[in-house]
């Protein structure tokens, strides 16, 4: 009974660490427009001169085709991750699934250009990464 208590403890614990210490209102990355930055997931980027925000909420599928010479893929795979986008200011959040190999890989809000550049670590094997290893690396930039 006590291994069960256990357990369901550290599933507790993991649940809301997904969320990393930075799932408030608080900002974990100063970014600017053009330039490459990097996230946990639960993290936030501020972009002043782009007018947003940029939340890496979660990981929602890792078809990655492992690194590893021991097993064969037909195709490369797929990462996918949930972000979330605030205009800072005014305005509503937008949530949105962006892709490392499928489409989407970016999201247009008006002239500002959100895109996953990457999604780290790449798998070695058939074990699952933890949540809590992921970073996704993100560009902002305006397009005319």
């Amino acid at each position: 009974m006590r291994t069960l208590w256990l357990l369901a403890l550290a599933l507790v614990a993991g649940c809301t660490s997904a969320v990393g210490p930075d799932g408030g209102g608080s900002f974990s990355v100063a970014a600017k427009l053009g330039e490459q930055f990097t996230l946990k997931v639960g993290q936030r980027a501020r972009i002043d001169d782009a007018g947003l925000a940029v939340r890496f909420v979660d990981v929602v599928g890792d078809s990655r085709c492992p690194s590893n010479a021991l097993i064969l893929c037909v195709w490369e795979g797929d990462g996918a991750i949930l972000v979330e986008i605030t205009p800072l200011g005014t305005g509503n959040a937008r949530s949105d699934t962006l892709h490392t190999t499928l489409d989407p890989k970016w999201v247009l809000l008006g002239t500002r250009l959100v895109e996953l550049l990457e999604l780290a670590p790449y798998p070695f094997d058939v074990t699952p990464i933890p949540i809590d290893d992921y970073r996704a690396t993100f560009t902002v930039r305006l397009v005319r």
